[in-house]
């Protein structure tokens, strides 16, 4: 937790968090908490991508918790002040050949919160939160757990070009599965895009994939609720498209059983 870039000016990439390698496992059991919350980049300038924390694997990326009381959290990491040239993103889940997965089981809760962009200009991509997947992507919650995906913001950003996006979910090859069971739930809310300048394309919640699948069961929920965008201006020239949520999909299947 807490680690920072402050006052950089270089050519970047700069990251506050780097986790690579063949795989990345992030376990929380019995009651344990794994944290990654409260890292920033503060009033930088790089011409080369800003990235707060990534978590890059050649094959998968797993977050795992399990049992009651069990947490992982990714909360109130922040880009802001900062001038980007190239690709930027305040959480960052990307794979090279294989999948991403996010489970929650046995009581335990996940939540990516309160993440955010601020005060800063783009020239190229921007995300809150971004996986980017070349397989499947899936987020599952079975036995009275929860994943929780709230409060991450874009705002008072000046952006050039490129897209601006908030929660963003990309499977090149497969399916994107999100699945609640056993009294749990998914939830995706209040997430947003504010005071935006000069936008070209804008999404608060951007879903591309070949295949999405909503499976709900056992008197759990999947909810996308609040989420929104206000005070954008945009100059009329520039601008393709501004949606709150966005899906980009060959199929998309919900499946709700008792």
């Amino acid at each position: 937790d807490s680690n920072g870039v402050v006052s950089s000016v270089c050519e970047g990439p700069i990251y506050s968090v780097y986790w690579y390698g063949k795989e990345t496992r992030v376990t929380a059991t019995s009651g344990s908490v794994v944290s990654l919350s409260g890292n920033s980049i503060l009033n930088s300038i790089t011409s080369n991508g800003a990235i707060v924390v990534q978590l890059r694997t050649l094959q998968s990326v797993t977050l795992l918790c399990e049992g009651f009381l069990s947490r992982i959290r990714i909360s109130s990491n922040s880009l802001s002040n900062s001038s980007l040239t190239e690709m930027a993103s305040v959480v960052n889940f990307r794979t090279s050949s294989t999948d991403v997965s996010v489970n929650a089981s046995g009581g335990a809760l996940i939540f990516i919160a309160g993440n955010s962009v601020d005060n800063s200009s783009c020239q190229n991509d921007l995300y809150a939160i971004r996986f980017d997947v070349v397989q499947s992507l899936t987020l599952v919650a079975v036995d009275q757990s929860g994943v929780t995906i709230a409060d991450n913001t874009i705002r008072n950003l000046f952006a050039v070009g490129g897209s601006v996006v908030v929660l963003f979910l990309s499977s090149a090859n497969k399916a994107v599965t999100v699945q609640a069971s056993q009294g749990s739930s998914i939830t995706f809310s209040n997430n947003s895009i504010a005071k935006i300048k000069n936008g070209f394309i804008l999404h608060t919640i951007y879903l591309r994939m070949p295949s999405l699948r909503f499976d709900v069961s056992g008197n759990s929920t999947v909810s996308i609720s609040r989420n929104h965008m206000h005070q954008v201006v945009q100059s009329f020239q520039q601008v393709r498209i501004a949606s709150v949520i966005y899906m980009d999909s060959d199929s998309t299947e919900v499946l709700a059983l008792a």
